[in-house]
């Protein structure tokens, strides 16, 4: 989502205006304050400019549009160039394929898993991706698994979900000193490290010397400052805002990539400290019901836990590590058939996270929603939330529950809440075979139509108080 926000001089009025629009296609001409999509000319912003990215003639490109219809960034490209993350995990499989994949947290805030191409450019070098100064100059050796990550910032290029450059970082001799802006194979250069910053709000600075406007801004840890040869939590790594500081407080921060003007492309914030975000997905992580969790053997002869999930459509096996079963059964966190779960994964695609959204009761048929635990917030236009209980009436546009289960800040007449539906995806729980599948808008009774005794109960995930997917329990 793109924000261009005003605010008054006395900070005390602020107009925000949001949009999530973008648009893709080919480029057929560039100028110097725009380019060419499908026969329009799409202006840039200063914003745009200063992340450096270089837009081609003939390459295909999706780009963030303000409400003004200005070019704020670039959301995809195959052929932009490089890009920056934080990287996060590596993992080379013992199989005969001998796949290589890496975890890279994106300039966008996502979490994405790619393979290593066969030929990689690895600071301009060309290299087999089985060499060893790939591998040395991306995680530590360890002891009870492969690897351990050198959590860093990289430049790197993707082609079909493969990366074929990787950019690691050198330190400037001279701190402060910035020549010309180089955006070659072996160019991402580290300016600052760890430098205790005090912020300043108004201005979006780190006194001394670290403009924070404009740039991306990844918050990791911030046991990262002197313990580097452990292993932590994906939670705990976000692409942040400025919003995440506090004024006149002190952060030890790194800066990357100065331009001409003394802006720093990237930043890393040593921030993140909650011990509690341990083994929890993020609020917009893969999800879905729970059909089962059995004991199993995966390919490589190893004891391990498999999920039974029906999300997004489709039926899904995951595997989880049985000492991450452990670590989760600790915390109480271990899913039952009916419960509607959020996901996280390690490199290799095993679940290293759960979070109990739902909390289904085989006994009565009810659901507990759990509220304000893993990201689940509990406002009613909360990115992620959730209301269940009866269906009251239902249409193509709405659903009307009684419900049992809502955010405190609900909209009610006594229990009832009216919930705005556009396509959303219907799901089917029958709690007597434990099985999940497809359903429809015409699986759900209402009480108007059926009765009360008859009448569905449905747990609704809400986003911005629009309802994506409604689960149908058949008790």
């Amino acid at each position: 989502m793109v924000c261009r926000v005003y605010m008054s001089e006395d900070s005390k009025v602020c107009r925000i205006y949001a949009t999530d629009e973008k648009v893709s296609g080919n480029v057929s001409e560039v100028g110097d304050d725009g380019f060419v999509i499908d026969d329009k000319m799409y202006k840039t912003t200063p914003y745009f400019e200063r992340l450096g990215e270089e837009i081609k003639v003939g390459s295909d490109y999706e780009i963030l549009i303000s409400d003004n219809g200005l070019a704020v960034g670039i959301a995809d490209s195959k052929n932009s160039g490089f890009n920056y993350g934080y990287f996060m995990d590596y993992a080379q499989d013992s199989g005969i394929n001998d796949e290589i994949k890496i975890k890279l947290l994106t300039s966008m805030g996502e979490i994405e898993v790619y393979s290593l191409a066969s030929k990689v450019f690895l600071d301009g070098v060309k290299l087999g991706k089985n060499s060893s100064q790939i591998r040395e100059k991306l995680v530590y050796s360890g002891s009870g698994r492969n690897y351990i990550p050198r959590y860093q910032v990289i430049r790197y290029k993707a082609s079909e979900d493969e990366i074929t450059h990787i950019d690691t970082f050198v330190s400037a001799a001279t701190p402060w000193v910035v020549g010309s802006k180089t955006n070659d194979e072996d160019s991402l250069t580290r300016y600052v490290d760890k430098v205790l910053v005090n912020y300043r709000q108004n201005t979006d600075f780190g006194v001394p010397n670290v403009p924070m406007r404009g740039a991306i801004i990844f918050q990791v840890p911030k046991a990262l400052e002197t313990e580097t040869g452990v292993e932590y939590s994906d939670d705990m790594f976000s692409v942040v805002g400025t919003g995440v500081m506090v004024n006149n407080e002190k952060y030890p921060v790194d800066a990357y990539d100065y331009d001409e003007e003394y802006v720093p492309q990237v930043v890393v914030l040593y921030n993140s400290t909650s011990a509690d975000l341990s083994l929890s997905p993020n609020n917009n992580a893969k999800s879905g019901i729970v059909m089962s969790i059995n004991p199993v053997i995966d390919s490589d002869g190893v004891p391990c836990r498999v999920l039974r999930i029906y999300g997004d459509g489709i039926y899904t096996k995951y595997y989880m590590k049985e000492e991450i079963y452990s670590d989760l059964k600790s915390l109480d966190k271990i899913p039952d058939s009916g419960d509607v779960v959020r996901l996280s994964f390690d490199v290799k695609g095993y679940v290293n996270g759960i979070s109990l959204d739902a909390d289904y009761n085989h006994g009565d048929g009810s659901v507990t929603i759990n509220y304000g635990v893993d990201s689940l917030e509990t406002s009613a236009t909360a990115w992620l939330t959730y209301f269940a209980g009866k269906v009251v009436a239902n249409s193509t546009s709405y659903i009307t529950i009684d419900a049992d289960n809502s955010p405190t800040d609900a909209y009610l007449t006594g229990d009832i809440v009216t919930l705005p539906v556009s396509s959303p995806r219907y799901v089917i729980y029958n709690a007597k075979s434990g099985e999940a599948y497809l359903g429809k808008a015409g699986n759900i009774v209402s009480s108007a139509s059926g009765g009360e005794e008859s009448a569905s109960y449905v747990v609704c995930k809400s986003t911005y108080y629009q309802i994506n997917t409604v689960y149908i329990y058949i008790n």
